[in-house]
């Protein structure tokens, strides 16, 4: 999935939020395990605080992929 088809998702999900609680949960415990798969590049500080609503979750989440994007891509470029 696009980063951006993500985010247009996950609006969407907010806004429905109480209807779609099962969806919710799902994000929340995806997120929870990126977390721990990339602790090395995404700290705990702004897990926390990603945590508080649907939009920050998926801002989190593409700010993470953006980063690892740009580092494959740069370490491609050094080799």
């Amino acid at each position: 999935m696009e980063i951006e088809k993500f985010l247009e998702w996950t609006a969407r999900l907010e806004k429905k939020k109480k209807g779609k609680k099962e969806e919710i949960e799902k994000l929340e415990k995806f997120f929870e395990r990126f977390h721990l798969l990339n602790r090395k590049y995404f700290d705990k500080e702004t897990y926390e605080k990603a945590r508080e609503t649907i939009p920050s979750i998926a801002e989190a989440f593409a700010n993470t992929i953006r980063y690892l994007e740009e580092e494959i891509t740069r370490l491609r470029t050094s080799g």
